[in-house]
């Protein structure tokens, strides 16, 4: 088994979010794009020419919970000390998924154990990471990104020592002065051992990128590591392990394995914190915020989210996402651009909102291309509402970035291709159009789809659609919002826009979204 002696991060069921491109040929689609988040290279990713001690090299499994497990799950995790820890989810040249935990050391920096960016028994460099500081499941209160640079050091990489099993990733923003930094002090052996001591991390036993705690005492010392045997399990790995002091939370030890009778960790010895701090840029051992309290924009923290969490369709339909965004008032302009598709301000999904309500956006600028810019003044911009959407050629990952003064904030939105099973009604030469879908066809698997009809009655084109009345809605263009025809309605004022639009008939050559349920 690769990595066998230290914790093999969890293994998702799932893809990684690969990023390429989204595009189309419809009026709903952007231009092609070049590959947002190119993969990381070895050669650009060269390991510290540094080795630590060379310590005691065991053969550590899985982390361990001995006894009741006594693990705590962490809701609050844009308060100190937690919104410093970071989930870590990386994908290896094999197509293989691990998560890990991290913890901030740096503006750009997050500490890691090595194991989560290198790989010693032969995949090498991870291809590539993402950190999400203080994530709570499918909420990532101050975002994710991809790191541009992660290193490891040659003890790690060259000879496999567990003393030297660290590594940090390097990040493109400055997201340590939002979420705090964490301390880093050796202390002695007496200190270690009669202290309480806690550990937060994503351990894979749990639900995804959910946090839990735990704390203990720490059993024994040796220079380079720690053992304990407070709980923690795969996908704790590279988590801090922190005492409470009179000015922040410092990590006297990082998670790298277990065994049978105990957990381990690296401990932040001279050699270690030194090597960290050099990767930090020669950060200071005092955190960037005052203990136990939360930069000023937790209160408000900038928010990225997308409803659903992925794009589906049949190849070369058309797929939309309703985009969410917290901003903060009072901090300059909202702008929010995309790797592909376009940002619409209104469509039959969501017309453009600020404050979260039915308060329209003002001075909306680029609704329909692939940059929109929202005003700070006369807009609420703690939670935005736009649209996304896009013709999907190819399974891929879509970015959306936000970005307000120098902070910016992104989203990968996967893009998955669907099993044509669509339902096509073709008109054969000669034939009457009337009562017929002339361009397009509508997937009986779900999906919105873009099609013309020929002309004739909602029953026509109910039939022409192929889909059950009970499943079928359609959407038609009226000024700047859409009508909405639901055949399987009992209600008559859900279809009264689009009688009022249609009172004698659709015409012929009338361009409709159409969807199977």
């Amino acid at each position: 088994m690769r990595l066998q002696g230290i914790f093999r991060p969890a293994i998702l069921a799932v893809l990684l979010l690969l990023a390429s491109m989204w595009a189309g040929g419809s009026a709903l689609a952007a231009p092609e794009v070049a590959d947002p988040l190119p993969a990381f290279e070895s050669d650009s990713l060269t390991p510290i020419s540094h080795t630590l001690e060379p310590g005691e090299v065991a053969s550590f499994g899985i982390q361990g919970v001995f006894g009741p497990d006594e693990r705590t799950p962490i809701a609050a995790t844009t308060a100190a000390p937690y919104s410093m820890v970071v989930f870590l989810m990386a994908e290896w040249r094999d197509g293989s998924i691990t998560t890990c935990s991290g913890f901030m050391l740096g503006p750009h920096t997050v500490g890691t154990a090595g194991h989560c960016v290198y790989d010693p028994d032969g995949l090498g460099w991870a291809k590539r990471v993402l950190a999400a500081p203080g994530a709570n499941g499918s909420t990532k209160p101050f975002g994710s990104m991809w790191a541009s640079d992660v290193h490891t050091v040659t003890g790690w990489s060259q000879r496999r020592e567990v003393a030297s099993d660290i590594g940090v990733l390097t990040l493109p923003q400055d997201i340590g002065g939002r979420t705090g930094l964490f301390q880093l002090r050796p202390l002695a052996d007496g200190a270690l051992t009669t202290g309480t001591y806690s550990v937060a991390g994503y351990p894979g036993d749990k639900s995804s990128a959910s946090m839990w705690l735990s704390s203990g005492s720490i059993d024994r010392v040796s220079p380079s590591l720690l053992y304990f045997r407070f709980d923690v399990t795969h996908g704790n790995s590279g988590g801090p392990i922190w005492e409470r002091t009179a000015d922040g939370y410092n990590v006297v030890g990082l998670v790298e394995g277990g065994a049978t009778t105990t957990n381990v960790a690296v401990r932040s010895s001279t050699a270690v914190v030194e090597r960290f701090r050099g990767w930090a840029g020669g950060a200071t051992d005092t955190p960037s915020t005052a203990p136990g309290s939360t930069p000023s924009l937790v209160t408000a923290p900038r928010t990225l989210t997308a409803a659903p969490t992925s794009l589906s369709a049949v190849n070369g339909h058309v797929a939309y996402a309703v985009v969410t965004v917290g901003a903060t008032e009072g901090r300059g302009d909202l702008t929010l651009t995309t790797s592909g598709g376009s940002l619409l301000a209104d469509t039959l999904l969501s017309p453009a909102s600020c404050g979260g309500g039915s308060s329209g956006c003002s001075g909306v600028t680029g609704s329909g291309s692939a940059r929109m810019v929202i005003p700070d003044a006369g807009n609420n911009l703690g939670a935005v509402v736009v649209t996304l959407g896009g013709t999907v050629v190819r399974e891929t990952t879509v970015t959306v970035t936000a970005r307000q003064g120098s902070e910016s904030w992104q989203l990968a939105i996967p893009v998955q291709l669907r099993t044509d099973t669509t339902t096509t009604v073709a008109t054969a030469p000669g034939l009457e159009a009337t009562g017929r879908i002339i361009s397009g066809s509508v997937p009986s698997s779900g999906g919105l789809a873009l099609i013309v009809f020929g002309g004739g009655s909602g029953t026509q084109l109910l039939a022409a659609s192929g889909c059950s009345a009970s499943s079928a809605a359609f959407w038609a263009a009226d000024g700047g919002a859409f009508v909405t025809y639901v055949p399987g309605t009992a209600i008559a004022a859900v279809n009264a826009a689009w009688d009022a639009k249609f009172p004698t008939g659709i015409p012929a050559g009338t361009a409709l979204l159409a969807r199977c349920r």
